[in-house]
């Protein structure tokens, strides 16, 4: 399992890791053929790729998140995007998947990585700095010591924006 540098307790890439598990459980309940993303495709921020009726999908699979590392309880209300990653590189928003698959409590949102970058570049003013995590909706957000830039989306306006899917998770 990759564990960031920043990942100090490492419940980030557990969370991470069983969201993948989930998402691949209910990728397979819907017939459809799942393989790992290569090196190379994790670079480009996939995480798999799903194969059904000869077509190839790529997808980057988003575990739940809080506000903050600090925060007690996860926040379905809300998502963060991530514009430049922790290096100062492209974020995800900019990756190469197709699809993005969020995880919320009972199920994954899933759709257009590139519709959803469209949405945001509409949604967030850019030239508005967030003082600290709590205030990042729709401005961006740079942690301390780090290159990311990072905004809170509001769920509704995701649903409300582009088309979605929602996999209902197992009861």
């Amino acid at each position: 399992m990759y564990r960031n540098k920043f990942d100090t307790t490492g419940i980030c890439s557990e969370d991470g890791e069983k969201a993948e598990n989930i998402f691949v459980a209910l990728a397979k309940k819907r017939d459809f053929l799942i393989r790992k993303a290569t090196q190379q495709e994790q670079y480009d921020h996939i995480d798999y790729v799903l194969l059904k009726d000869k077509q190839k999908i790529s997808v980057d699979v988003k575990a739940r998140k809080k506000l903050s590392r600090s925060s007690s309880d996860y926040n379905d209300h809300m998502v963060w995007v991530e514009w430049k990653n922790v290096q100062g590189k492209a974020g995800w928003l900019y990756g190469k998947a197709e699809l993005i698959a969020f995880e919320q409590e009972k199920h994954f949102i899933i759709l257009s990585r590139k519709h959803l970058a469209d949405l945001c570049e509409k949604l967030v003013d850019k030239t508005c700095i967030a003082e600290s995590s709590y205030s990042a909706l729709n401005k961006v957000y740079t942690r301390h010591g780090r290159k990311d830039q990072l905004s809170l989306i509001r769920i509704s306006d995701i649903e409300e924006g582009i088309r979605t899917v929602h996999w209902n998770k197992p009861t």
